[in-house]
């Protein structure tokens, strides 16, 4: 893998040590030691296939930076992963549910941190393209990475970070069953044991909110005690 990752550090030495692992991981990483120098990095093309953010104690400056790059049409797409100092699980959610696909507190394993990212940005091992699903009104390509809902000839786009599109893609895959937690944490995540069922919770009401406003009438519903199913 050679993609390419902006890192926004403020820290010197931390940012060093990031640049040096993310290099040794395959991938070409830029520096930005602020959010405005990141967001200039961002405008510059290609857009690069990941943002990690290390965010130190300003959670609530760097929250309000993710919820404009969800609302941009360029960066709607981007991975983005948040490093913070380790808090509570309220810290986690509010992050997630500001836009990140996923969230690492310090001190963390370098190592560990680009292999998430690798997980967010890997492709579906397939020789052959996925077959273009369909759900009513709702449109899903596992090739394109595109969603979106037809009413009455009229497309409206629906926009959701990797980890939301993934989640989807699953629950529409297997449209009528219930698939419990556990289930969508080793299909999306892989083997984690830091994402919580919260955590599930937060990404499926970030696509529950996407699906309202486009008018879908396929709405996610939550089996108690079971998991989460989508309706046919």
């Amino acid at each position: 893998m050679s993609g390419r990752i902006v890192l926004v550090e403020k820290n010197l030495e931390s940012a060093e040590v990031l640049w040096t692992n993310a290099i040794r991981c395959g991938f070409r990483p830029e520096l930005a030691s602020n959010l405005d120098a990141g967001l200039t990095m961002l405008a510059s093309d290609p857009l690069p296939d990941a943002l990690i953010l290390a965010c130190g104690n300003n959670k609530p400056g760097y929250r309000s930076f993710l919820k404009a790059l969800r609302l941009a049409v360029r960066t709607r797409h981007l991975a983005v992963i948040v490093i913070a100092p380790a808090g509570d699980e309220d810290d986690c959610i509010d992050t997630l549910t500001a836009g990140a696909d996923d969230y690492v507190t310090t001190p963390f394993s370098a190592v560990e941190l680009f292999a998430r990212v690798k997980a967010i940005l890997r492709p579906r091992p397939t020789s052959t393209p996925e077959p273009f699903l369909v759900l009513g009104e709702l449109s899903l390509d596992p090739n394109t990475h595109r969603v979106f809902v037809l009413d009455s000839d009229k497309r409206t786009d629906l926009y959701l970070s990797p980890t939301e599109f993934k989640l989807l893609h699953l629950l529409i895959k297997h449209a009528g069953e219930v698939l419990s937690r556990e289930i969508i944490v080793k299909s999306v995540w892989g083997e984690k044991d830091s994402v919580t069922p919260r955590i599930v919770d937060v990404h499926l009401c970030r696509i529950r909110a996407v699906l309202r406003q486009a008018r879908c009438s396929y709405p996610i519903e939550t089996v108690p005690r079971v998991g989460y199913r989508i309706s046919r």
